[in-house]
């Protein structure tokens, strides 16, 4: 035998094993570099880090390729209608696609082993880069799967956007398929395919997903599709995947943890991972549906329009500094909620809604929400105290269940059978419990099974049954020894979690159900409570044995816990991704926007306006090789707007992507339009329009149709604070509630009983927005105001309002009384900030669309009136009239909004509920920042307080821009700016600063006005800033009472005149300000020298203006907006020899001005000049001067400074005042009145746009004789539900459609008596797709005389007595109209909107 011989150590030769290695090194260097050059071959860019900002680079030249002709009509689709473009023109840009954002380095991080799961996730994409707005996917399509007939399917987890069957879903997905086999790229299609559709192939394809009711395992996002012409796979040479995403701006907030160290359990290891899990699970999300995200951890981070997804709890994640006696459950979920309420300040949207957390185990709010919600549960109590729980232990009906209401997991629950274990189990509790922690008592379920079903955006995403040990056991958790069954009827409970989700308005979280005996999942279970956050549990394997908390501790649990807990990020980031349900879609052919290879005159301007209500979805026809590059570089070379191309292979194919709830914008033929109209697709035919009248068509048919799934309701502030529960019979009066300030919910006395489903009237509007205006935020890059100031701007208004809510287009404040002071007779009056477009006495009394209502203990709206009363009737008579009102603009600088009212029959104020509702009524509004001057703290501070005066007027998200392209037409835009540097644009060459400022100025802001805009103050009247020479010929053209003024190029000219001047003079800069460089002239000699001094120190080119000298101590300066003066003080020379009344040449300020005397002139003035706002310096030559005398004026300024009054007990100069304590503050409180003032004036001249049409309901746009007939007048007639049954009369809802162009639709109703009036109509015409500005109620016929004036026209059946056989006509209030001067159309009971359009749109 022989052995082989073994080499002695360090004797072996190396290099058989050295040429092995090298060779493998070579194969795959080679390997490395074909990949490289594949994905450079497809990916244009390269990715930047993952922190980067997303800005898209340049075009590489290989990314754009010369484009061929294109068809772009997917009407006809004729070759011959191609539009060349040349070369270079695509102005879209290639970047890479959105990364995997990256944590802040402060924030905590996840263990490795969790991230190495969280990461190793699959793909199906080869490569991806960015192409203008579209995201371009090269599959791995050979690693598709074969299906059915010629279907292959493919896992596309890189973009999960996908439809899904059902919720309005079907047509969710964006994705296109483009297929090369050699000759380009070419679209598949149709989309949407079905799967039946795609397994007969030819290109048709679906990208898809099992709806996320089936269950959470089954939701991947698939991609089946089928290749042209049915060839085999492998001859396909690429398959690309294009996504618009269409998603809004995204971001995550996180909590940095900083734990409590003083705690008694304080350990510097411990930390909870649950939040930085999700976090990074998110991070995993955002690419996934298009988003690059924003991160923040502050609030002043957060960005205004950005939706942020967030995930916390407590448990050592959330530090809660507390008050002396604060118990930290009770507090807890308050301060989540209000913590985490601050990030949306700024303008940002969470989601979830902050709001919510106030329920976060807190049963005691839960309990009362239910019960307002009308969500049934078992019969609960909450008792106080011990002494409280043994004083009504016999009003509990057993068996019970005792839980701590701030506790979790089952932690600290106990039972009662019977009076004795009871009172135990009291003295058991509260022995234990924390002083001011409450007991829950609720009436056990007997039943073994309940359902813990966790959702997302009021869907069902999981679900398991909770199963008792026993009927004995107090809870199914498994910490009662509980187990678990995953196979749960999902599907079945999915309208009853969407109905509970709308309900409460709690859009996330887990909630437990249960069902009497044995569990029948469609009868409405009792609710036993719900989360906001929750754990979710991952199903056991079918084949597990062992109970579920064996389960937790093996191998597979970790990848199965972070597996669930992926597609429950990446269900929250659909939810906020699919905001694409918030505006409409609008479908438009290409070719209909072109001619000639042009744009279609109007097409920009019109598209541009549309965006703001629709997805603009563009569809075509390609026939050349690169359809994408193609078409994206003639859009961007016309700058024709958009949010999505879709490229057709076939024209046919368009009606996949368009629905009962879309808009198709085309030239069509009368077959087309015909076919489209039978299969129920809205559509309008622009072979019968023009581009001017699209953007109203386009809404008005989108209102029609339009029947898009709204989100569930978002819960206010106030839900949290609500009165306390009614109690069961008995005589214990419930414990006072605590104030929101103490963060703690009310003390809560059992339900009567198991509470029904709600009907429908009680529920939100269908158009229900979530919540009232807040400020909004300027751009990150914008100079920012002094933090000083600021703080000042936006201060806090005083708590008159507990919280604010939007139903529908109105804004409901619920008041608070506490705030109301009695001042005369039966009146009351608070300061109303909130809302600042009240009445005034003497100019608008009827501005003011406030109305007010009681509420009642059932959050039914009764009204109060007549509105707009006087002042001294409300005092007087009370019994609910009131005014909305602000002193007039000449009365008082600093006027605030007020609210004067009085109680209904005079009842004691503490006894009642009020909220104010508001209809705004407003145009859209916004601001335009000049953001390329230095910075002065002048527009900034303007622009800050605008911000504030837009949310005090209603005025949602103002759009913010900084250049003229961004503009919207017919949106209003404030803006303010001044010179001295702050305004600078270059200079050609020889121009002066000073000389060509103004006219720069209204060059700028005139741009945007050409774009749409509609800009306050008028551009125009800029020419006249800083620029006497300018006002010195307007005041002459335009006869206004100057001082005889000579305007000299040259010493040489001032010389030649000389004999004509009238002494004695004075000498000014044309261009200057605040007096500076002024000289005089007494006398002829002292004239030529002091012009030849001012010429010497002038720059060459500007001018001298010499102007006769008004002899007299006073002048005044009046600061007007709209014509109406708003500010006035006397300048007062130091002697009659000053050449000016200026503070900085020694004059001095008198505040006391008859600001109301002088506002005739004033009115006068600004109709004379054109200059609506402005400035303005008058003088008298009497030594007292007259106001109501024509003055001379010296000048006007478009923007000019506003001194604010010193205190009454000044005795010092003015200049001294600048620099007390007290100064700052003045100078922004009369400059914020300013502001407010100019957004009134923008509002009052949209209103003056159109004449108000006042509508009756009742028999006018609702057949309500037939109800009332059927109950014969008994109340039943009116209850919400017979109310909500009410058929519209014919043609009513179009007919107003067609007036709105001329009229603002105000419906004035006299449904006093009805239940709850205001919210059950405003329900009833949002159903029935009414359009209207406002929504009046009031109690009865005569009180509508209120909101009426000779300008305006009612529409009245004016009958009563309906449940009569002959209704009777109601000539008392006709005759009362006609006396008054009112107009009024009479509307045919029983008859026709025809039979009255005559009246108000007469012909001609």
């Amino acid at each position: 035998m022989t052995g082989k011989r073994r080499p002695s150590k360090g004797m072996s030769c190396p290099l058989p094993r050295t040429f092995a290695l090298l060779g493998l090194c070579v194969f795959w260097g080679c390997a490395w570099l074909v990949m490289q050059w594949k994905t450079l071959q497809f990916s244009p860019a390269r990715p930047p880090s993952p922190d980067a900002e997303d800005v898209p680079g340049p075009v590489p030249e290989k990314a754009v390729k010369p484009p061929k002709s294109i068809k772009t009509n997917p009407s006809r689709g004729h070759p011959s209608r191609g539009h060349q473009v040349h070369p270079g023109a695509h102005k879209s840009q290639v970047a890479s696609c959105p990364q995997r954002p990256r944590r802040k380095e402060k924030w905590g991080e996840v263990v490795k082993e969790d991230m190495k799961i969280i990461k190793s996730s699959a793909t199906a994409v080869q490569s991806c880069h960015r192409l203008g707005d579209a995201l371009v996917y090269e599959l791995r399509f050979l690693e598709a799967h074969k299906k059915e007939g010629f279907a292959y399917e493919l896992l596309l987890p890189d973009y999960v956007v996908a439809d899904e069957a059902g919720a309005g879903l079907e047509r969710r997905s964006t994705l296109q398929l483009l297929a090369a086999t050699g000759k380009g790229l070419q679209p598949l299609g149709p989309a949407h395919s079905s799967q039946e559709q795609v397994a007969k192939g030819d290109g048709s394809f679906g990208h898809w997903r099992e709806p996320m009711e089936r269950g959470f395992e089954h939701t991947a996002s698939r991609l089946r599709f089928s290749t042209p012409g049915n060839v085999p796979l492998k001859e396909l040479t690429r398959l690309v995947a294009v996504v618009f995403p269409m998603v809004p701006a995204m971001g995550f907030v996180e909590v940095v943890h900083k734990p409590d160290k003083k705690a008694k359990d304080y350990d510097p290891t411990k930390r909870r991972r649950r939040k930085e899990l999700h976090r990074e699970l998110f991070f995993e999300a955002f690419p996934r549906v298009g988003a690059q995200p924003h991160l923040a951890d502050r609030p002043e981070e957060t960005k205004p329009g950005v939706s942020y997804l967030w995930r916390t709890s407590h448990h050592d994640e959330f530090h809660l500094e507390l008050k002396p006696n604060e118990v930290y459950e009770k507090r807890m979920p308050y301060a989540f909620a209000e913590y985490f309420g601050s990030f949306e300040h700024s303008g940002a949207v969470l989601f979830p809604p902050p709001p919510t957390y106030q329920y976060y185990e807190n049963k005691v709010a839960l309990t009362h929400l239910f019960q307002k919600s009308n969500v049934l549960m078992p019969e609960t109590w909450v008792f106080s105290s011990l002494a409280d729980a043994m004083a009504h232990r016999d009003q509990v009906r057993l068996p019970v269940v005792l839980k701590d209401p701030y506790g979790y997991s089952s932690i600290g629950l106990l039972q009662a059978e019977t009076i004795g274990e009871l009172m135990e189990a009291f003295n058991t509790f509260f022995a234990k419990a924390k002083v001011g922690v409450e007991v829950l008592v609720q009436r056990k379920v007997k039943a073994l099974k309940e359902a813990r079903v966790t959702y997302v955006d009021g869907r069902p995403f999981h679900g398991y049954w909770r199963i008792r040990q026993s009927l004995k056991s107090a809870s199914a958790a498994s910490t009662r020894g509980g187990f678990q069954d995953f196979n749960f009827p999902l599907e079945p409970l999915s309208d009853f979690v969407a109905s509970f989700a709308q309900r409460t308005g709690i859009p996330v979280g887990g909630v437990d159900l249960i069902w009497k005996d044995s569990p029948d999942v469609q009868a409405e279970p009792y609710t036993l409570e719900v989360s906001p956050t929750s754990d979710i549990n991952p199903p056991s394997p079918p084949d597990w044995k062992e109970g579920y908390a064996e389960f937790k501790h093996t191998k597979g649990f970790r990848h199965a816990y972070l597996g669930i807990r992926r597609k429950w990020a990446e269900a929250m980031t659909l939810a906020v991704a699919w905001h694409r349900r918030s505006k409409g879609h609008l479908f438009v052919g290409l070719d209909a926007l072109l001619e000639n290879g042009q744009v279609v005159d109007g097409v920009v301007d019109a598209l541009s306006e549309i965006q703001r209500s629709f997805f603009l979805r563009l569809l075509a026809v390609p026939e050349n090789q690169d359809p994408l590059n193609t078409t994206l570089g003639l859009l961007h070379s016309l700058a024709i707007p958009f949010d999505e191309v879709i490229l057709l292979r076939d024209v046919n194919h368009r009606i996949w992507h368009l629905g009962p709830d879309t808009l198709l914008l085309d030239r069509l033929e009368a077959s087309e339009e015909r076919r489209l109209q039978e299969l129920k697709l809205p559509c309008l035919n622009l072979a019968d329009l023009t581009w001017s009248q699209v953007p109203q068509l386009a809404l008005a048919a989108f209102k029609r149709t339009s029947r898009s799934r709204q989100p569930p309701r978002r819960p206010t502030s106030s839900e949290g604070e609500a009165p306390t529960l009614k109690p069961a019979p008995g005589p214990a009066k419930p414990p006072v509630a605590p104030t929101s300030a103490e963060g703690e919910a009310p003390t809560l006395k059992p339900a009567p009983g198991p509470a029904k489903p709600p009907v429908a009237p009680m529920q939100e509007p269908r158009n229900a927005k979530r919540m009232c205006p807040l400020p909004a935020v300027g751009r990150d890059n914008w100079r920012q105001v002094p933090a000083k100031d600021l703080d000042v701007i936006r201060e806090k208004w005083e708590a008159s309002v507990k919280s604010c809510e939007r139903r529908g287009e109105a804004l409901v404040f619920f008041l608070n009384l506490a705030k109301a002071n009695k001042v005369a007779g039966h009146a009351y009056e608070m300061p109303f900030p909130h809302y600042i477009v009240a009445d005034e006495i003497g100019w608008r009394p009827k501005r003011s669309t406030l109305q007010l209502f009681t509420v009642d203990s059932s959050g039914h709206f009764h009204p109060l009136g007549p509105a707009h009363s006087a002042h001294s009737f409300i005092a007087e008579h009370g019994d609910g009239a009131y005014s909305h009102w602000r002193p007039g603009i000449t009365n008082s600088t600093y006027g605030k909004a007020m609210l004067l009212f009085s109680t209904p029959r005079n009842v004691a104020i503490k006894k009642l509920s009020l909220a104010a509702v508001v209809y705004p009524m407003l145009p859209p509004m916004g601001w335009i920042e000049f953001n390329q001057g230095k910075k002065v703290n002048h527009e900034e501070l303007f622009r800050e307080m605008f911000l504030q005066s837009f949310a005090a007027a209603g005025v949602s998200r103002p759009h913010l821009i900084e250049q003229a392209d961004e503009a919207i037409p017919g949106t209003r835009y404030l803006w303010r700016v001044g010179g001295n540097s702050e305004f600078q644009l270059p200079l050609a060459d020889g121009e002066l600063y000073e000389k060509r400022l103004p006219y720069q100025i209204a060059e700028w802001y005139a741009e945007f006005e050409r774009k749409g805009g509609i800009l306050y103050p008028p551009p125009h009247t800029y020419i006249y800033y800083q620029n006497k020479v300018g006002l010195a010929r307007l005041f002459n053209e335009r006869k206004v009472k100057i001082p005889p003024t000579w305007v000299f190029e040259s010493l040489s000219e001032a010389e030649a005149e000389l004999e004509n001047i009238k002494f004695p003079v004075v000498i000014k800069d044309p261009y200057g300000f605040s007096s500076m460089h002024l000289l005089q002239a007494a006398d002829k000699e002292e004239f030529l020298q002091n012009c030849q001094l001012y010429f010497e120190k002038a720059l060459p080119g500007v001018e001298a203006i010499v102007q006769s000298k008004v002899v007299a101590m006073r002048e005044a300066r009046v600061t007007y907006i709209e014509g109406r003066p708003f500010h006035g003080y006397w300048r007062i020379r130091q002697s009659l020899k000053s050449a000016s009344a200026a503070s900085n040449l020694g004059g001095y300020q008198d505040f006391d001005f008859p600001l109301s005397e002088i506002a005739p002139y004033v009115a006068e003035f600004a109709n004379l000049t054109g200059i609506p706002v402005g400035g303005v310096d008058f003088i008298w030559e009497e030594e007292k001067a007259n106001v109501t005398v024509v003055p001379y004026t010296l000048e006007v300024s478009p923007t000019s400074d506003i001194n604010p009054p010193a205190p009454t007990s000044w005795t010092k100069t003015y200049s001294e005042f600048k620099h007390t304590k007290g100064y700052r503050r003045a100078y922004l409180d009369v400059r914020r009145s300013w502001t407010d003032l100019m957004t009134l004036a923008v509002i009052d001249k949209y209103r003056q746009e159109r004449k108000n049409l006042f509508v009756d309901i009742d028999n006018v746009v609702a057949k309500s004789m037939e109800r009332v007939r059927r109950w014969k007048g008994s109340k039943k007639a009116y209850l919400a539900s017979e109310v909500m049954q009410d058929e519209v009369v014919e043609g009513a809802v179009e007919a107003l459609r067609r007036l709105q162009a001329r009229y603002f639709i105000r419906f004035l109703t006299a449904r006093g008596s009805y239940e709850d009036p205001f919210n059950v109509t405003q329900t009833w015409l949002d159903s029935k797709g009414f359009e209207y500005d406002e929504l009046i109620v009031v109690h009865g016929p005569e009180s509508k005389v209120a909101h009426l004036t000779s300008e305006t026209i009612l529409v009245d059946d004016f009958t009563t007595s309906h449940e009569k056989e002959e209704p009777a006509t109601n000539q008392k209030f006709m005759d009362q109209l006609s006396a008054a001067g009112l107009p009024f159309v009479k509307f045919p009971l029983g008859g026709r909107w025809d039979d009255i359009m005559e009246k108000l749109l007469p012909s001609g």
